[in-house]
C-alpha cells in the first residue's frame, strides 16, 4: 500500500477514535423539549444525613406531573432500610426512625420501581445533586443502572432568575412563588413542593426567553449558587 494512502487512513482511523470519544464524555443529547410540554418526574429523598457520598436512603419518593399537574396516584414513595442506624439529628428532622425501616426493603428492592419512573423523564428536585449522587450510588452498589435524566435543580433556577433572593431553601423559594410546602421533611410531600414550585417558575423562565429544556439547563448553570445584590446577606441553600 502507497505510504501516502496508509497515513490517511491512520489519520482517519485516529479522527474516528476521537469523535467517538467526546460523544462518549458529551453524554446523551438533550431533546430540544419546549419546557410548557414538559413531563417530568419530582423527586425526593429523606436520608441519615447530608454527605450525599457517605450517608443512605432512608425515603425516597418520585411524582409524575403532566400538564404542569402532579400526578400522584402515578407516583411512588417508599421507605427504605439504609442497614445502619438513624442518627439522632436526621430523625428529629424527617421523623424516621429504626423501628420505622425496619421492615422495610433495602435499596436493591426500593430503587426499581423508582428508578422505571424516572426513566425517560426530565427530573425536577431541590439540592438535585444531593439526591441523585445518593440514588445512583446507591443504584449502582446494587447493580441497578442509575438515573441519567437530565435533571433540573428549583434552587439554580430561581437563583438565575432573582440573584439577591437570599432564601433558597424550600420553604423560602416556596414562599417566593407563593406555593405552600407539602407535609414538609417527608419525601412525598417535598417531592411535590419542588414539583410545583418549578410549575410556578415556568412562565418566570419563558418571560426570560428560556423556552426549552435544554435552555433551562444552560440557565441553571450560569453562575454559582450563592445569593449576590441587595438584601442577600443570609439563607442560601439550607440543605434538603
Amino acid at each position: 500500500m502507497w505510504p501516502w494512502l496508509l497515513a490517511a487512513l491512520l489519520a482517519a482511523a485516529i479522527a474516528l477514535v476521537l469523535v467517538a470519544l467526546w460523544w462518549h464524555r458529551r453524554g446523551p443529547r438533550v431533546p430540544t423539549i419546549a419546557l410548557g410540554a414538559l413531563d417530568f418526574v419530582a423527586i425526593d429523598t429523606e436520608t441519615t444525613g447530608l454527605d450525599p457520598q457517605a450517608d443512605a436512603l432512608v425515603a425516597l419518593a418520585a411524582v409524575p406531573f403532566r400538564d404542569g399537574k402532579p400526578c400522584v396516584g402515578d407516583g411512588y414513595t417508599r421507605l427504605v432500610n439504609p442497614g445502619r442506624p438513624i442518627p439522632d439529628a436526621a430523625r428529629a428532622i424527617h421523623g424516621i426512625g429504626d423501628a420505622d425501616v425496619a421492615q422495610a426493603p433495602a435499596p436493591a428492592v426500593a430503587l426499581p420501581p423508582f428508578l422505571a419512573l424516572c426513566a425517560g423523564r426530565a427530573i425536577v428536585a431541590h439540592t438535585a445533586a444531593f439526591d441523585l449522587t445518593l440514588i445512583n450510588r446507591a443504584a449502582r452498589a446494587a447493580g441497578l443502572d442509575p438515573v441519567e435524566s437530565p435533571a433540573l435543580d428549583i434552587g439554580a433556577l430561581a437563583h438565575g432568575l432573582f440573584p439577591a433572593w437570599w432564601d433558597l431553601s424550600l420553604e423560602g423559594l416556596a414562599h417566593l412563588v407563593e406555593v405552600e410546602p407539602i407535609a414538609r421533611h417527608t419525601a412525598e410531600g417535598d417531592a411535590l413542593t419542588a414539583g410545583l414550585i418549578f410549575v410556578k417558575l415556568l412562565p418566570l423562565l419563558e418571560q426570560r426567553g428560556v423556552t426549552t429544556l435544554r435552555a433551562a439547563l444552560a440557565f441553571q448553570r450560569r453562575g454559582p449558587l450563592v445569593p449576590a445584590g441587595p438584601g442577600a446577606s443570609g439563607g442560601g441553600l439550607a440543605g434538603p
